[in-house]
């Protein structure tokens, strides 16, 4: 069978969690080279990679919550693997159990910052290049409580909704220039974190890292050029 990512230059952000990890070892299993970015160290052991995969995989350590962290992300790749044809934002992060008159302005911002300007900044970054080349793919994670909002996570449905509008706005404003943006809404997804946080939880109804990770290949295949613009969810049986 040959590979839906044959030579494609991607990054990928949140690269050391669950989802993350499975992303990264899917792209490389369908032919992609990999900048592989966290705002922690992304080792290569943790990764579990054949030693050909290791030649295309480009860990890197940004903080993609600032401008000057996504700009040097950026440049990196594009030094390193010459341009940059696919960028999945991942990093996030989830806070909730309040509700919304005992909600901190700094749990309100800390939500926006993660989930919704983290894949603002690292878009605007990869774009220049992206135009210049005439083609680009961008996915984007959302959430299923986007779209139907369960109580006590204000800030936590708000950033992911606003990752939906990010995703649809600038879709309309790239799409003549061979880019798509697309986004995913997943249900809960079936991590170790997620295990201790509902031990009593049937895990098989959730969302599988790996499943979802394939997902977000097909999206940044050529076979997903005729998708753009789309909020796909991801429920599992959850």
């Amino acid at each position: 069978m040959s590979s839906t990512l044959p030579d494609k230059a991607a990054i990928i952000t949140g690269a050391s969690g669950a989802l993350g990890k499975a992303t990264v070892q899917e792209f490389l299993s369908e032919g992609a080279r990999v900048c592989a970015c966290d705002v922690t160290e992304v080792p290569v052991e943790a990764m579990g990679l054949s030693a050909e995969a290791r030649r295309r995989y480009v860990p890197t350590r940004y903080d993609v919550t600032t401008e000057k962290g996504c700009a040097e992300l950026a440049a990196h790749a594009l030094r390193d693997l010459g341009r940059i044809d696919i960028l999945v934002n991942i990093v996030g992060g989830w806070k909730g159990g309040t509700p919304l008159h005992q909600v901190s302005v700094e749990e309100w911002d800390a939500m926006i910052t993660l989930n919704l300007k983290s894949a603002f900044l690292c878009s605007r970054a990869v774009l220049p290049s992206m135009l210049a080349q005439r083609a680009g793919r961008i996915v984007n994670i959302s959430s299923r409580t986007a779209v139907v909002p369960v109580g006590m996570q204000a800030a936590y449905n708000a950033a992911k909704a606003g990752v939906i509008a990010l995703t649809q706005t600038l879709s309309e404003e790239v799409k003549q220039n061979g880019i798509t943006v697309n986004c995913v809404l997943p249900s809960i997804l079936d991590t170790a974190a997620n295990r201790a946080a509902f031990p009593k939880a049937d895990y098989d109804r959730w969302v599988k890292p790996a499943d979802l990770a394939r997902v977000l290949a097909f999206l940044a295949s050529d076979e997903s050029t005729s998708i753009t613009g789309a909020a796909i969810p991801v429920y599992g049986r959850a």
